[in-house]
């Protein structure tokens, strides 16, 4: 029994010394292998062949039960972070003209847009309502695209109302660092070039509303206008665009009320941590436009719109997004399963909106 038991031993010292690192592995990942560790010890002394499948079964157990850092950080859910990085990284362009003769020569921005009319004389610092004099600078923002008006920051929605829209554009002038606007009754012109044009549309301005970006149709009601009346204001449809008569400098946007037969609302659900730091996007296809969700619930959708549902998420090891069509209906939920992203990959779907 003493021989038999001796050559045991032997055995099992060649089968650790063959599986070693095995084994190491096995007793670093804590209590649950050390456990079976011990039973398999007590396995060993009774015959060669147990100890065999002894070895397997804790090798399987190392393949269930593996400590791997990598594979455990694989299963974590994300911690979504701010996303300002990505939208400082990618603003919309400001182009810059200088005005130095009498203002009658039209400017034309990089994607069509013209603005003509713009003499000294319509002029007036915002400091101090002081006259100008040449030269003086103009500002041209131009969003055309859901992309571009989605970094623009400026969501397509008049109160609680959905607009259809045309583009955004904001127009502002300066005299060196000194802000520039409109003397009472003065106005330019402008004309967005656009390929569809809607019926029906009117100017609307845009504003902040405390902390809260708007648009309103009515110039006056918007906080940063300086006088109670508006005879300037126009808008007309061309062939190629909206033909304007613009009252304020800043953000304006051809745009209307669409016709809506009751309303809808979207519920969102994510996993992770911070969630509602995901920016979620609402693009009506058929109206040029969009709107951000807050706090993971919208209301006041027109019903029967066919949208589609974008969203971005950050990390600090990723980006992460989301894109799916939908219809509105009355209550629609949708749970966004988040994927990881490159920024790259991220602006190639905004493109696509």
């Amino acid at each position: 029994m003493e021989e038999e038991e001796a050559e045991e031993v032997i055995y099992v010292r060649r089968m650790v010394t063959e599986r070693g690192d095995t084994l190491y592995a096995l007793l670093d990942c804590g209590d649950v292998a050390c456990n079976v560790y011990y039973i398999i010890k007590k396995i060993i002394m009774k015959s060669k062949r147990k100890i065999l499948l002894a070895f397997f079964g804790l090798t399987l157990i190392f393949a269930v039960f593996s400590c791997s850092k990598e594979r455990l950080e694989q299963q974590q859910e994300p911690v979504y972070t701010n996303l300002d990085n990505f939208y400082d990284d990618n603003q919309l362009p400001e182009q810059t003209f200088t005005v130095d003769s009498l203002g009658q020569d039209s400017i034309t921005g990089l994607q069509g847009t013209k603005i003509w009319g713009v003499p000294k004389t319509i002029f007036m610092k915002k400091s101090d309502h002081q006259d100008v004099f040449y030269p003086f600078t103009i500002k041209l923002i131009e969003a055309y695209s859901i992309k571009e008006m989605i970094f623009a920051k400026l969501p397509n929605k008049s109160g609680s109302a959905v607009l259809q829209t045309g583009c955004e554009l904001k127009i502002t002038a300066w005299k060196d660092t000194a802000e520039l606007v409109l003397k009472q009754n003065n106005g330019y012109g402008v004309l967005a070039d656009v390929d569809t044009v809607f019926t029906g549309m009117n100017v609307f301005y845009g504003f902040t509303a405390g902390s809260t970006n708007d648009w309103n149709s009515d110039v006056v009601q918007c906080g940063d206008y300086l006088f109670t009346n508006d005879v300037v204001t126009s808008l007309v449809n061309e062939s190629r665009g909206y033909k304007m008569r613009i009252v304020k400098t800043g953000w304006f946007s051809p745009a209307k009320f669409p016709s809506i037969s009751g309303t809808g609302s979207v519920t969102f659900t994510a996993e992770g941590t911070n969630t509602e730091l995901i920016d979620i996007y609402i693009v009506f296809k058929n109206l040029h436009s969009y709107i951000k969700v807050s706090n993971l619930t919208v209301n006041g959708l027109p019903m029967g719109q066919p949208i589609t549902i974008f969203a971005i998420g950050n990390s600090a090891t990723s980006m992460y997004s989301f894109k799916q069509d939908y219809v509105v209906s009355s209550n629609l939920s949708v749970t966004l399963s988040m994927q990881t992203a490159t920024q790259t990959e991220v602006l190639n779907m905004l493109s696509t909106l």
